[in-house]
């Protein structure tokens, strides 16, 4: 007797170690495991800061309050900038310290190119600190001009005849044009866009082209693409359609980056090209209703939604129309991200799929392998050994 009870004994006790070693063997694998899991129950997908920072693609979606500043760290280890954050201490600050801790680890380094969506001060007003601190290899600019036909200071009519000769020179003017206007191309003559220019001028060792251009930035052994589908004419009467409609793609996910685009932009696309699904939407013009029609909603489908707006924004950004039609798309609460309640959100790419991330306070935490392992192991040891105990006091009963 006693010796079928040591058999029995042995026998658990080889069954239970051998689902310990199993479980301990998936261990190193835990975000492969973590992925499968969320993608089978539908979850939101969360992960710690840093484990997002060091994936092979990463989308920092700054907070710089009611502006727009994204950086982009692609698989082959390009590096790029989207706008720059406005004019406000708080924000140039922000986005030269933040690029300098978690993009380059240093105090200068160089961004293979940058892209100005358009000439509003919330997205070019931190431009000239940007260059001033980095270099900056290729900018991508739009077709807006600048002038200033009441200009007395010798670089801002340097600037007018450079922007002239530009424009002739990218056959947008004809070469008997004496001058820009609202009448031949779109310009602005405010002096945080002419800091732009002249940062880029000065820019030794800078290529500039157009974001009207037809632009694609892809490395297809690296696995990436970043596709524009707009602007898709030279003038716009808004300067907010000025800005490229980009989706960034890689390892079967991807996002979309709108800048400040509005429906006219997004009527245009849904309607001329076959957009593909992404998984999240940056999106436009800070949450306004002015973007992020139902049909764009529709046509992408995204899962996650950022909004990049400040506390207490002027224009009461982003619309509640805006967050219904978020909604209504198929978009969770939990799942609109807002850099004013969240901070700076990262949307990350590695082997094992996708991390959102952010540096403030998220929804949900994310689920983690070693705990359910922990709970398996509980859950076995309890069911093995109980069985045991509970056939050993039906026998004790019968004994007495």
């Amino acid at each position: 007797m006693v010796k079928e009870v040591c058999k029995h004994s042995k026998t658990r006790w080889i069954v239970f170690i051998s689902i310990c070693v199993a479980l301990a063997v998936t261990l190193p694998f835990s975000s492969w495991f973590e992925r499968k899991i969320y993608d089978t129950v539908g979850a939101d997908v969360y992960y710690d800061y840093q484990t997002a920072l060091a994936q092979d693609c990463v989308v920092h979606i700054l907070d710089v309050g009611s502006a727009d500043c994204i950086v982009l760290e692609l698989p082959d280890g390009t590096k790029g900038i989207i706008d720059s954050g406005d004019r406000t201490t708080a924000s140039r600050e922000h986005v030269i310290e933040y690029i300098q801790e978690n993009v380059f680890g240093s105090e200068t380094g160089t961004f293979d190119f940058m892209i100005l969506t358009h000439s509003d001060a919330d997205h070019c007003g931190g431009m000239e600190q940007v260059f001033d601190t980095f270099q900056i290899n290729y900018v991508y600019r739009p077709t807006i001009f600048y002038y200033k036909s009441t200009a007395t200071e010798m670089e801002q009519t340097q600037m007018n005849s450079d922007e002239l000769a530009r424009a002739k020179s990218a056959n947008f003017v004809s070469e008997s044009t004496s001058d820009l206007s609202e009448n031949t191309l779109k310009t602005v003559s405010t002096n945080v866009y002419f800091d732009f220019l002249n940062s880029v001028y000065n820019e030794p060792n800078c290529t500039v082209a157009y974001t009207s251009d037809d632009v694609d930035i892809q490395n297809s052994s690296a696995g990436y693409e970043m596709k524009f589908y707009s602007p898709y004419q030279l003038t716009y009467s808004e300067a907010n359609n000025y800005s490229p409609v980009i989706i960034l793609s890689y390892n079967n996910h991807s996002i979309a980056l709108v800048g400040d685009a509005e429906a006219e932009v997004e009527e245009y696309v849904v309607d001329n090209y076959d957009l593909p699904q992404v998984d999240a939407l940056k999106v436009g013009h800070h949450g306004s209703s002015t973007s992020s029609t139902a049909n764009f909603l529709e046509e992408l489908n995204p899962t996650y939604a950022f909004i990049s707006v400040g506390e207490n924004d002027t224009y009461d950004n982003p619309d509640e129309e805006t967050l219904d039609r978020l909604k209504a798309s198929g978009i969770s609460q939990n799942n609109i991200l807002q850099t004013s309640k969240n901070g700076d959100i990262l949307f990350a790419i590695g082997d094992m799929g996708l991390y959102i991330s952010a540096s403030g306070d998220v929804s949900i935490e994310p689920l983690q392998w070693w705990y359910v392992c922990f709970g398996i192991v509980v859950l076995s040891g309890t069911v093995i050994f109980g069985i045991r105990i509970k056939k050993q006091k039906k026998k004790k009963i019968r004994l007495n």
